[in-house]
């Protein structure tokens, strides 16, 4: 019983006791809790959705380079169907590999030229591409540039190319094409010396004031003369309408 009536007392005194309220300090704490919480709630939603984009972005590069892998493959057969058709019909030249027609397809495209110029006028020699003069010339005056011949002989060439509203002259004598091997070596030298004067002054011009005209193409003697030839042998750059022996094999 002394239990029971000490428990009931216990009781009654501290329903008498005042409520303890909570002090400025833990008001202060609790807000500074639930602000951490949202910036925490916040910060969460933000990478969330900041990893969704980035996904997203991956996915849509991804998704881009297989669509521009996918173009080039296309591109590449559709250009391996191409040399195989102008081969069936022999019009590539005879010596002419399948890979060598493939560039020079991409080339004529490159240069605005047409099929049957590109295939006469772009050859390979010691394994570089190379432009024969008079496609030299027509991609000159396709650019716009106009060219005047001011002495033109056996012993020297001098011309004048004008583009728009300004002109400069050019000259090349037979003594800096004895002096650079060319005249020995290339036979056209010998039986047109007037007429390789005339495209030597033309290149000289071009190399080093318009080279987008050849857009990196070498001419026959300056890739010729770069190496040795017991090094390399030189191919010939002969042009005939024969089908390649290797697309014979392929039939």
């Amino acid at each position: 019983m002394e239990e029971i009536e000490k428990l009931e007392q216990a009781v009654k005194e501290a329903q008498k006791e005042e409520p303890k309220w909570p002090s400025q300090q833990d008001i202060i704490d609790m807000k500074a809790s639930e602000m951490i919480e949202e910036e925490k709630a916040e910060l969460r939603i933000k990478a969330e959705n900041w990893a969704e984009e980035k996904a997203n972005s991956k996915a849509m590069i991804i998704a881009e380079q297989e669509r521009a892998l996918s173009i080039q493959e296309k591109q590449f057969n559709t250009l391996r169907n191409e040399v195989k058709y102008y081969a069936d019909w022999w019009a590539l030249p005879s010596k002419m590999t399948e890979a060598q027609a493939m560039m020079t397809i991409q080339m004529w495209k490159q240069m605005n030229m047409n099929m049957f110029e590109a295939l006469q006028g772009i050859w390979y020699v010691n394994w570089k591409m190379i432009i024969y003069w008079e496609v030299m010339v027509s991609q000159l005056t396709k650019a716009g540039y106009r060219v005047k011949l001011n002495t033109s002989n056996a012993e020297k060439c001098n011309l004048t190319i004008t583009w728009k509203n300004w002109k400069i002259t050019e000259e090349f004598t037979i003594e800096q094409a004895k002096k650079a091997g060319w005249v020995k070596g290339f036979w056209p030298w010998q039986s047109q010396p007037h007429m390789m004067l005339r495209y030597k002054a033309i290149r000289q011009w071009i190399k080093f004031l318009a080279p987008e005209v050849m857009s990196g193409l070498s001419t026959y003697e300056e890739v010729t003369t770069e190496i040795e030839p017991e090094t390399e042998p030189i191919q010939e750059a002969d042009i005939q309408t024969n089908i390649t022996n290797k697309f014979k094999k392929n039939d």
